[in-house]
């Protein structure tokens, strides 16, 4: 074979293997299919024979990809129509209009980018004019008149510096003014849940400082200002330890506590690996 005849078959195959890898690269996707089913556990073989896929491993159902928020129908009955959310969800709540506000770790919604945060209409399509962008896990929403106050582990939102903490404006998403920073010693502190008091908010989660004064993981927060009340359960005591308060619930003239801990003010508690409850009136 000459020089010329092996030129054009090294040619030749260049070109093969050019156009077979756009055309692989244009087949790449970069989300899952819908239409596929998936496991709820590993896989560790797949076989392709007569037609079919044949799949094995550690799981115990197969079904529709249904993303990590799903809708049910009174029947019980999963709506697929509901956009899918590719990543995890932490707290949903009611915009009270069939509508829905949920925050996460995720980073799409229904196909359409969405850090963190989204709103999700009654007509279940992704808001278009409410896009806020968290830079970290969002873990709670709680709506109070015209704002949603959102606590998580974000230091940023809309790159703006926000640590742990912030409120939007509920029709719109915009970043407020109100701003408490949650501090952990050099670290941003993390917000897990935010409820309504009479006319403040009480706070919880893990940080050494919010509001502009040293607090053990719990606070109450002046809703103008951002700024923490005289409300302090510890009597100021700052060596508690990493004190993890996840769930706050009021009741009646009561707030439940839950999470992780040992001592409140005077009162000391046995450790145990449960999460414990306790009511402070």
């Amino acid at each position: 074979m000459n020089k010329l005849n092996t030129f054009i078959i090294v040619m030749i195959t260049i070109v093969i293997m050019i156009v077979f890898s756009f055309k692989l690269q244009a087949q790449l996707a970069d989300a899952p299919r819908a239409d596929l089913m998936i496991t709820d556990g590993v896989v560790n073989s797949i076989a392709k024979a007569n037609g079919k896929i044949y799949v094995g491993g550690s799981f115990s159902m197969v079904g529709e990809y249904s993303g990590h928020a799903v809708n049910f129908d009174p029947a019980g009955n999963v709506d697929n129509s509901f956009p899918k959310v590719n990543g995890n969800v932490y707290t949903i709540i009611s915009d009270n209009a069939g509508g829905w506000y949920l925050g996460g770790d995720f980073t799409a919604v229904g196909g359409i980018e969405r850090l963190r945060l989204v709103h999700i209409l009654a007509n279940k399509t992704v808001d278009p004019n409410w896009h806020p962008e968290a830079n970290g896990t969002v873990h709670e929403l709680t709506i109070w008149g015209d704002r949603i106050y959102i606590g998580g582990a974000f230091s940023e939102i809309d790159s703006v510096a926000r640590k742990g903490i912030a409120a939007l404006e509920l029709s719109t998403g915009e970043l407020t003014n109100w701003d408490p920073e949650s501090n952990r010693f050099s670290m941003v502190g993390t917000i897990h849940s935010i409820v309504k008091g009479d006319s403040t908010l009480y706070v919880g989660g893990i940080f050494k400082n919010i509001g502009g004064v040293d607090r053990n993981s719990i606070a109450e927060l002046d809703t103008s200002t951002g700024n923490s009340t005289g409300w302090d359960p510890h009597n100021g005591a700052t060596n508690l330890g990493d004190q993890f308060f996840e769930k706050l619930i009021v009741k009646d003239s009561l707030l439940i506590l839950g999470g992780t801990f040992s001592k409140i003010g005077d009162s000391t508690f046995s450790l145990r690996p449960l999460p414990k409850l306790i009511k402070y009136c």
